[in-house]
């Protein structure tokens, strides 16, 4: 998991489910990129949920060693969620970047993360706050690593074609020819 350690980015929800997966998958880590004001209390709940070395809240790294992070990853986890002010994410760019380096990414029906991640074939999606759903999720990509490729090919061709800034000018150009056309032509 990767951003800004505050509520809306559901890091608790994903230290939880990774509880109960690391009962059943004791060789899985769970690493936290990021820093914020939740980062005492994503460590205490680490203690409680007797997380031990398991975890590792890593604190805020530079844009440029994010990358590298993401390539020693095997998956991408994002479980946002509405915090109890009404704060919500539009469309992680730390989401687009896990797509871009071939992550599997597991996320929520969240804000616009649904045009991003398509269930089944860019990533998976479930509910906020549905642990239940995560650890199934996370389960099924930890024995299914067959699949870990395409859905990483997948998420990049979807990052590419959806949020590549060339692509995105020359729609936008072609839009704006169409109405000078029909209003001027």
């Amino acid at each position: 998991m990767c951003g800004r350690l505050i509520e809306k980015k559901g890091f608790a929800y994903g230290m939880k489910a990774f509880a109960r997966l690391l009962k059943k998958h004791a060789n899985t880590e769970l690493r936290i990129v990021g820093g914020g004001p939740l980062r005492l209390k994503l460590e205490l709940l680490a203690k409680i949920l007797r997380l031990g070395e398991s975890v590792s809240i890593c604190g805020e790294k530079e844009p440029k060693d994010i990358p590298g992070e993401m390539w020693n990853a095997q998956i991408f986890l994002a479980p946002s969620a509405t915090s109890r002010s009404g704060d919500k994410e539009g469309i992680p760019n730390v989401i687009k970047e896990a797509m871009a380096t071939g992550l599997p990414v597991i996320s929520t029906r969240h804000a616009g993360i649904p045009e991003l991640v398509i269930d089944g074939k860019t990533g998976f999606l479930v509910s906020e706050k549905d642990t239940d759903r995560l650890v199934d999720r996370l389960e099924y990509l930890i024995t299914h690593p067959e699949i870990w490729d395409d859905l990483g090919r997948q998420g990049r061709k979807a990052v590419e074609e959806k949020f590549n800034i060339s692509k995105q000018v020359q729609k936008l150009e072609r839009i704006y020819q169409t109405l000078i056309d029909e209003h001027f032509g």
